[in-house]
């Protein structure tokens, strides 16, 4: 608006639309997945049952995007932190039964967890 020296005012005004691409969405991150998590007795034939000094070996498949942190645990205790995305891991167990976690963690808040159980047998 502006006013004129004659004592009159004047207004002027414009309508402009914009017409442009619409923001791409942000990709979801996607959460860890875990492919396979075995209990092994040679990193082939699974087993769910070995004798007392036995050993073994725990195979394991994972993927993801912006991986942050993996473990395995038996019984709640890490025994072996940061594994590789697909691998195994030799574990002889004490008698009694055990409890394995594979976690992965990814660095976008999502996680993935798999169990596999195993009965060590005394004598």
């Amino acid at each position: 608006k502006v006013d004129s020296e004659f004592g009159g005012t004047a207004q002027q005004g414009a309508e402009v639309n914009v017409i442009g691409e619409q923001p791409t969405p942000t990709p979801q991150a996607q959460a860890p997945k875990i492919i396979y998590f075995a209990i092994t007795t040679d990193g082939t034939n699974q087993t769910d049952r070995i004798n007392m000094g036995e050993c073994v070996f725990l195979t394991w498949r994972f993927e993801g995007e912006g991986l942050a942190a993996a473990s395995i645990s038996r019984n709640g205790e890490v025994i072996n932190s940061d594994p590789p995305q697909e691998g195994s891991h030799k574990d002889c167990p004490p008698p009694g039964e055990t409890n394995y976690q594979l976690k992965v963690d990814s660095e976008f808040g999502g996680s993935a967890t798999r169990d596999a159980q195993l009965t060590v047998v005394a004598g």
